[in-house]
């Protein structure tokens, strides 16, 4: 897992654990043991954190989904 991965895995955490409000750009570096403006080398802002988090997350979701469909009998055709 390369550092940009570990990071948005850390604010995945905090998000879900303080809420997207409560946690801010220094909560997240502070729990990487880095600097504030070091996690502006990786994002361009928190939203762009919050983004790549939800968009990994849905990938994730559709994707055990489509296994789900694709593996399952249809209950239909029981």
């Amino acid at each position: 897992m390369n550092r940009r991965d570990e990071l948005l895995e850390l604010a995945a955490t905090m998000f879900a654990e303080r809420g997207l409000r409560a946690t801010t750009v220094r909560d997240i570096a502070d729990g990487a043991g880095i600097l504030s403006g070091s996690l502006y080398h990786h994002f361009a802002s928190k939203e762009e954190m919050v983004d790549e988090v939800l968009h990994s997350f849905l990938d994730w979701l559709f994707s055990r989904y489509q296994e789900i469909i694709d593996t399952q009998p249809n209950p239909l055709e029981r």
